[in-house]
């Protein structure tokens, strides 16, 4: 992966803004700025990480693609500024009108490509429609890839609000976190068919929807697929 110094990036209007980065539109494509406040340790850290991921050829389609990284000094080779990627053409989930049925067979794909990363130790826990995107050909995009964690990278760089209720509850990121959210997202995602076309659960989803609401680690909702429960009338 190519190396440029930050007085090389050709800055255009703030296009996002984050809790550890502001997104700008470069000529290349976006520039991902990381503000002050990220310490080195977690600059190096992201770069390890993103030259990880830029080994996995066949996951490549599922992230952006990454052109080079950032770096102010060549004396400070391991610490990144940022990083310029790939400008994926395609929109938001929650920009696209997609039916019920459309729907589950959005999160089946979400949670194959998860479980494709889970076999190349990649959980990744901020599953959110800001950083999900679907392409013409409906290829789905994760986006904010630098948040990732490995088992040679365990600590989230940002614990999402709704994650830190979870953890703040004695859950633990990892695999059932990653699922914990996944059913946040998917009951985010299917909100407007509950309450305009009657999208009911089964018993056992009644129990998955209770340890949903309540956060509570350790339950059905952090062990099973909450789409898996749903039955439409």
């Amino acid at each position: 992966m190519k190396e440029r110094n930050v007085l090389n990036i050709k800055k255009d209007v703030v296009i996002g803004q984050g809790s550890e980065a502001k997104i700008y539109r470069v000529p290349e494509g976006v520039y991902k700025e990381f503000i002050k406040d990220v310490n080195d340790d977690k600059r190096a850290c992201k770069k390890r990480k993103l030259l990880y991921l830029e080994q996995l050829e066949h996951l490549k389609k599922y992230y952006p693609h990454i052109y080079y990284l950032v770096i102010s000094s060549i004396q400070r080779r391991n610490i990144i500024d940022g990083y310029v990627m790939e400008d994926v053409i395609g929109y938001y989930l929650n920009e696209i009108e997609f039916s019920f049925e459309e729907k589950i067979v959005v999160l089946k794909l979400i949670r194959a490509i998860l479980e494709e990363f889970n076999k190349e130790d990649i959980i990744y826990h901020d599953l959110r429609s800001p950083n999900i995107k679907m392409t013409p050909d409906r290829n789905i995009v994760f986006l904010d890839i630098d948040s990732i964690t490995t088992t040679e990278h365990p600590y989230l760089d940002v614990i999402p609000s709704q994650l830190e209720i979870y953890m703040m509850k004695g859950g633990k990121h990892g695999l059932n976190a990653q699922l914990a959210m996944f059913n946040k997202f998917t009951n985010a995602f299917l909100q407007d068919d509950y309450y305009q076309k009657r999208v009911v659960l089964d018993k056992e989803g009644m129990v998955l929807m209770k340890g949903l609401i309540n956060a509570i680690p350790d339950s059905a909702f952090d062990h099973e697929y909450l789409y898996e429960h749903i039955k439409k009338i």
